[in-house]
């Protein structure tokens, strides 16, 4: 697991608050998704087959399925003992998308918030890996 924490403080004050109707939030949901498919085919020549966006209180958590590449299934199918290098390279992959700052950049503008931090996790045997990333505003309807 990556934490990468800004400069300032992780809590988050229940006032500060911005209103998002439910087709704005699933806009965002679906646009954001679609971001992630395409910025992964632009740097990696391979974006996610699957993602999912699920906005929730000062939160977005994304769900990325078959984002591992033909080369590294095969390694993890013939040696187990390469699935901690791929999960290892993966998260540096990940943490490099994160202090690229597009990302951050991306939901910042949408949305006109701050990105707080993330937490990565990535689960290479399930080509799953999963992002939780902090707001500082809640977003309700």
């Amino acid at each position: 697991m990556f934490v990468k924490r800004t400069v300032g403080d992780w809590t988050v004050k229940k006032d500060k608050q911005n209103i998002l109707t439910d087709a704005e939030r699933r806009k965002f949901q679906h646009e954001m998704g679609n971001w992630i498919k395409h910025y992964g085919k632009q740097v990696f020549e391979k974006g996610s087959e699957n993602v999912e966006v699920n906005l929730t209180g000062n939160m977005i958590i994304v769900s990325m399925r078959g984002y591992l590449t033909k080369y590294e299934k095969f390694i993890m199918q013939s040696d187990s003992i390469n699935h901690q290098f791929i999960r290892e390279n993966r998260l540096l992959a990940d943490k490099g998308i994160i202090q690229d700052g597009s990302l951050d950049s991306y939901i910042e503008e949408k949305l006109n918030v701050k990105v707080l931090g993330h937490v990565v996790e990535v689960m290479t045997k399930e080509d799953l890996s999963l992002w939780t990333v902090l707001l500082d505003t809640y977003l309700t309807l």
